[in-house]
C-alpha cells in the first residue's frame, strides 16, 4: 500500500493565525492610545479649567482689610456689645463740704446765697449758737467758713451779691475766731513698740 503525504495544513493554519494575530494588534494599540489621549485631554481641560477660575476670583489683601477696619462708616455688632454703657460710668465725687452739718448746708447752696440783705451776718449769730451747745463738733467750722469765703470772692457780681465783699471779711475773721477758741484735736504721736533685749555679759576667759 502506498502513503501519499497530507498537505501541510498547519503551515496554512499557522499563518492565518498570525494574520489574525496582526491584524487585532494594531487595533488594541490604536484604543489604548485613543483612552490615553482622551484622559490627558480631560485632565488638560480641568487644569486649564481650574486656572482660569482662580484667576477669575479677586484675592483679599492686607491692604483690603486695613481699609475696611479703618473706614468710619463701618458698624461691627462685636463693638456694640463690648462697649460700655455711659451710665455705668462713675462720676467722681464732688469735693467734700468742711464744718458741721449747718455750714455743709450753706456751702451746697452758695450759688443761690444772697448776700445784698445781710444774711451773713444772720448766718454767723446762728452758728455762735450752735457752736456754744457743742464747741467739740465744730472743730472744721474753721475751714468751713474759709471755704465759703473763698466761693463768694472768686464768683461773679449780681444784684442780690452786692455785699459780697462784706461778707468774706466777715467769713475769715469768724473763722480765725473759731480756730483760736477751739483747740485741734491732740494728735497722738506713734512711737515704736518694740523692747530692749537684756544682754548677758560674761567674763573674758583666760
Amino acid at each position: 500500500m502506498k502513503l501519499v503525504p497530507l498537505p501541510p495544513t498547519i503551515d496554512v493554519f499557522d499563518s492565518h493565525n498570525m494574520a489574525q494575530v496582526s491584524q487585532q494588534v494594531p487595533f488594541d494599540m490604536d484604543l489604548c492610545s485613543l483612552l490615553q489621549t482622551m484622559k490627558l485631554d480631560e485632565r488638560q481641560e480641568w487644569g486649564n479649567a481650574y486656572d482660569s477660575q482662580s484667576r477669575s476670583c479677586p484675592k483679599a489683601t492686607l491692604h483690603d482689610d486695613t481699609v475696611m477696619v479703618e473706614d468710619p462708616n463701618y458698624h461691627s455688632d462685636e463693638g456694640s456689645d463690648c462697649s460700655v454703657p455711659s451710665s455705668s460710668i462713675l462720676a467722681p465725687p464732688p469735693a467734700g463740704h468742711f464744718g458741721c452739718a449747718y455750714l455743709q448746708m450753706i456751702r451746697s447752696q452758695i450759688d443761690e446765697y444772697p448776700t445784698t440783705g445781710g444774711e451773713y451776718v444772720e448766718a454767723i449769730f446762728t452758728h455762735r449758737e450752735i457752736l456754744s451747745a457743742l464747741p467739740a463738733a465744730h472743730r472744721d467750722c474753721a475751714r468751713g467758713f474759709t471755704d465759703i469765703a473763698v466761693v463768694l470772692e472768686k464768683r461773679a457780681w449780681r444784684a442780690d451779691r452786692d455785699a459780697d465783699t462784706e461778707a468774706v471779711s466777715a467769713f475769715r475773721h469768724e473763722a480765725w475766731v473759731i480756730a483760736n477758741t477751739i483747740p485741734p484735736a491732740a494728735r497722738v504721736e506713734s512711737r515704736p513698740m518694740y523692747k530692749t533685749a537684756s544682754v548677758c555679759m560674761l567674763p573674758p576667759a583666760y
